[in-house]
């Protein structure tokens, strides 16, 4: 491969480097900080860990109705943002019980609604 094919590559967020489970050579692909090896047999599995890994490093805001008079009002605050999904509910739900908030939502960065909890439901 010339140098310039291994430039536009590297620009490309792509390589070829041998693989540490084949020792074959191997493209690679960037994410994030680390190269994942593109084996065209478990492609689809490896995609579904990166779709996996991105949905744990995706913030979720928990946003909060103290009261009903808050709820009906409008009046809402954001109580904490949390990285992952998981965690992120299961904050919701412990803040939700423990401090008999009127009502209470997980939402994610584009404001679409993932868990609600309230009184009425």
């Amino acid at each position: 491969m010339t140098n310039k094919q291994l430039e536009i590559m590297e620009k490309s967020n792509l390589r070829i480097e041998v693989c540490e489970h084949t020792n074959k050579p191997i493209v690679q692909e960037k994410f994030g900080e680390e190269w994942v090896c593109i084996h065209e047999d478990t492609r689809k599995q490896e995609l579904d860990n990166i779709k996996q890994v991105l949905r744990k490093m995706k913030k979720y805001s928990i946003k909060v109705w103290e009261t009903e008079q808050d709820r009906d009002a409008g009046e809402s605050f954001i109580a904490e943002i949390i990285q992952g999904l998981k965690e992120a509910i299961e904050k919701a739900e412990k803040m939700y019980y423990k401090q008999d908030f009127s009502a209470i939502e997980v939402i994610d960065e584009n404001d679409k609604v993932i868990l609600h909890l309230s009184s009425n439901e």
